[in-house]
């Protein structure tokens, strides 16, 4: 074979390969897989917890809802405003003239004095105008047992009740230092002499 031959057969072979129809593979390629997507789970929800609601603390056994012991007096002094919380030391008697001597749980200090009261908490029934009651410090709720037992209690009469549907009375205090001013107080936060 010429050198002729083969360039024509090579021209030939190429012509006749344009024409033939490409290949059909009975069993063609795999198609491509992507790789396999990985699962991943969404963030956690997280939900806000709620505000903490405030809560008294726990009163021991011997305590009443205001933080008061059994033998705790509401006690004033010659020169006090308002009344704080007393232990009694020594009764009254005629030898004393009606004083009575009390240790102050908020001097620290011993105190005789003519006016003091046994307490406890207020009920609906005590609340009658004219009534004595003595109001928790700064007339609202004892936010804690340190402010029941080293702040002073105002005293007073009750003035108006119209305002109970609302949880609140007014009294006039009776003490010397804000004697006739009308404040309002939370039922919630009165005492009355035993």
């Amino acid at each position: 074979m010429t050198r002729t031959t083969l360039a024509l057969l090579g021209v030939g072979l190429f012509l006749v390969s344009c024409l033939v129809p490409p290949r059909v593979y009975l069993h063609s390629p795999r198609p491509r897989i992507p790789p396999p997507v990985m699962y991943v789970a969404p963030p956690p929800i997280v939900v806000a917890a709620p505000p903490p609601v405030e809560v008294a603390p726990a009163m021991a056994p011997h305590e009443d809802a205001h933080w008061f012991q059994p033998d705790d007096y509401l006690i004033r002094g010659a020169s006090q405003c308002g009344t704080t919380i007393g232990k009694l030391i020594q009764p009254a008697s005629p030898a004393t003239k009606g004083e009575a001597q009390f240790f102050s749980t908020v001097k620290g200090t011993e105190v005789w004095s003519k006016s003091f009261w046994p307490t406890r908490p207020a009920t609906p029934a005590d609340l009658q105008l004219g009534a004595l009651v003595f109001c928790a410090p700064d007339h609202r709720l004892l936010p804690s047992k340190q402010v029941a037992r080293t702040h002073g209690w105002a005293p007073g009469r009750i003035v108006d009740t119209s305002d109970l549907y609302k949880g609140a009375i007014s009294f006039k205090s009776d003490t010397g230092c804000c004697c006739g001013e009308v404040y309002s107080c939370p039922v919630g936060a009165l005492r009355v002499p035993l």
